[in-house]
């Protein structure tokens, strides 16, 4: 038995060198060091009239030997001379071809365009293929796959029930193989319920099949699932299931991208630190093997966690990396979630006219995400003008609950949150309530888990525009232990400074000075912090102290010091997640 790296890994590293380069000892030092490989086979082609003549060198260490095939076809060419090499080392001659060669060529022929990023061209080759091969159960789901990789979930759909469709008289492995299909369209639509569902039938008709790769890849598929819904246990079992199988495969690019799914499943649990560490070790990876796509996934993925910890100048750092990846990509559905993390990075981070311009570019387009509106309502609310973050809020609102796409990653909360805030800076109680009461009355969805969160940071913001001193204290305390039990220090911030706010306007320096002190540890960070630190030390007669604090928060504001002087202070703090 010989454990042969996939072909997206392989393609994956050898697509970065130029032909002449593949046999230099130092590229072929590098190959052997990212995949562990012991031996490397080079093969060689050439035509001479009706025949090929192919070369295969097997290098192992110091060691080349060389084996030779000559035949009327380059496949039948290829085999010979890996026979040859399989020979010798005891581990047979290749087994005759289940497909005639040409139809074998042509499906190379796509894996190798779909592998290499080429979507268009791969589904190319499968539109122009002869009509008795795209009937090839084989070809119907790798373009299944092509299409989903397009962004082409109901063609993708088709493409796999008509695998499926035909029952028994498909191998179980590619019925498998069609029904993990179906999971990832599921989880493209945020349907995590149906995710799990499917990766459990996928798993059922796999059976006893030995194919570790789409065991890995549907036990890892579910347990983002699961993580999704709140299911932590289950998703860790899932993603250890996983990681044997991609190391059963000998696949490092697969066990990069279980990090990165990984990375999500901790995420969501709130272990923060292990997470941004699993996206780390992935894009290692990825940079090294070369594959974009998946480099500025795990970019983006980190720069969403250092967010949440409030690591701006890291989200900077990472989501710019990804950013500068975009322009490389054929997926639309990833450009634009690379295109919204850098955006919102940028707007949190007080670099204004960069994420303007972003935003100018992707929430003006035909088909655009809800996401980007709501950024750009966040982003007029942060220059000042609460009033145009105001414009048009209920029908952005609308698109948040019903999204055009069901990739959207917009949240009812995210909206809310900053539409009530836009309400309260201008005064409007009404409009405050009526987000409010949207926010209440919709759905429940998995992905917006923290809405209870934002409802009292909202409840509290609007009794203290009403001056109800009592009903203040009670929500902006009840936002404050919720931020406090889910460990985020995003919302701890969020409702900590807008706490520290009200009290301040209201000359409650003691009760102030406990809460600002949940800020400490995020004073030199986030401009909020420093802002409540600055306010409390002017408030307590501290001048040093306050200069210290005017510093910082000067430092973090970016383009911020217009904007605060152009708009009263809000009794509650935006909580961006």
């Amino acid at each position: 038995h010989l454990q042969v790296l996939p072909s997206e890994q392989v393609l994956g590293l050898v697509g970065k060198a130029a032909p002449d380069e593949l046999g230099d000892a130092d590229e072929l030092h590098r190959l052997v060091a990212a995949t562990g490989a012991s031996h490397v086979v080079q093969p060689r082609a050439a035509r001479r009239a009706d025949v090929w003549d192919v070369v295969v060198e097997v290098r192992d260490g110091a060691n080349v030997r060389t084996y030779e095939g000559r035949a009327p076809a380059p496949l039948q060419a290829m085999d010979l001379a890996l026979g040859g090499y399989l020979s010798s080392i005891g581990a047979g001659a290749l087994a005759a071809p289940a497909q005639p060669p040409t139809l074998t060529e042509l499906q190379q022929r796509i894996d190798a365009a779909f592998l290499d990023g080429d979507v268009a061209r791969a589904r190319r080759l499968v539109a122009d293929a002869p009509a008795e091969y795209r009937e090839n159960p084989q070809l119907r789901v790798r373009a299944g796959e092509i299409e989903v990789r397009a962004g082409e979930l109901d063609a993708a759909a088709q493409r796999f029930a008509r695998v499926l469709d035909d029952g028994e008289r498909v191998p179980a492995a590619l019925r498998a193989r069609a029904e993990y299909g179906f999971c990832t369209i599921a989880m493209r639509r945020n349907d995590f319920a149906g995710v799990v569902a499917r990766c459990s039938a996928a798993a059922a008709t796999l059976g006893a099949e030995r194919d570790p790769v789409l065991s890995a890849r549907l036990h890892m598929l579910r347990a983002v699932a699961e993580g999704a819904l709140g299911r932590g246990d289950d998703a860790l079992a899932d993603a250890a299931r996983a990681r044997m199988d991609w190391e059963l495969a000998g696949d490092r690019r697969g066990m990069a991208s279980l990090d990165v799914d990984e990375g999500l499943i901790l995420r969501g649990l709130g272990r923060y630190a292990e997470a941004i560490a699993a996206f780390e070790r992935a894009a290692a990876v990825f940079e090294r093997l070369g594959v974009e796509d998946s480099l500025a996934v795990s970019l983006s993925a980190k720069a969403d966690t250092q967010i949440v910890v409030l690591d701006l100048a890291g989200a900077l750092e990472a989501s710019e990396r990804a950013w500068r990846l975009a322009a490389r990509l054929a997926n639309p559905v990833a450009v634009r979630r690379l295109a919204f993390c850098r955006a919102r990075v940028l707007v949190l981070a007080g670099r204004f006219a960069d994420a303007a311009a972003l935003l100018d570019r992707f929430a003006d387009a035909a088909g655009a995400l809800p996401e980007f509106a709501v950024l750009r309502a966040q982003l007029a609310l942060e220059r000042g003008d609460a009033a145009g973050a105001l414009a048009q809020a209920d029908a952005i609102f609308d698109r948040v609950e019903h999204p055009p796409d069901p990739s959207s990653e917009a949240s009812v909360a995210d909206a809310a949150a900053v539409f009530v805030e836009a309400a309260l800076r201008s005064g409007r109680r009404a409009d405050a309530d009526h987000f409010l009461a949207r926010l209440s009355a919709a759905p429940p969805v998995e992905q917006d888990a923290e809405r209870g969160f934002f409802a009292e940071l909202a409840r509290g913001g609007i009794a203290a525009l009403a001056a109800e001193t009592d009903a203040a204290d009670r929500h902006f305390g009840a936002a404050l232990t919720l931020a406090g039990r889910s460990g985020r220090p995003d919302e701890i911030v969020a409702a900590a400074s807008a706490y520290a706010r009200y009290l301040l306007a209201h000359g409650r320096v003691d009760a102030a000075t406990g809460v600002v002190g949940r800020l400490a540890p995020y004073a030199d960070r986030d401009y909020r912090a420093a802002r409540a630190a600055a306010d409390l030390y002017a408030a307590l007669g501290d001048e040093a102290r306050r200069r210290d604090a005017e510093a910082a928060a000067a430092q973090l504001a970016g383009e911020r010091a217009g904007a605060r002087a152009a708009s009263r202070e809000p009794p509650m703090a935006s909580a961006t997640r």
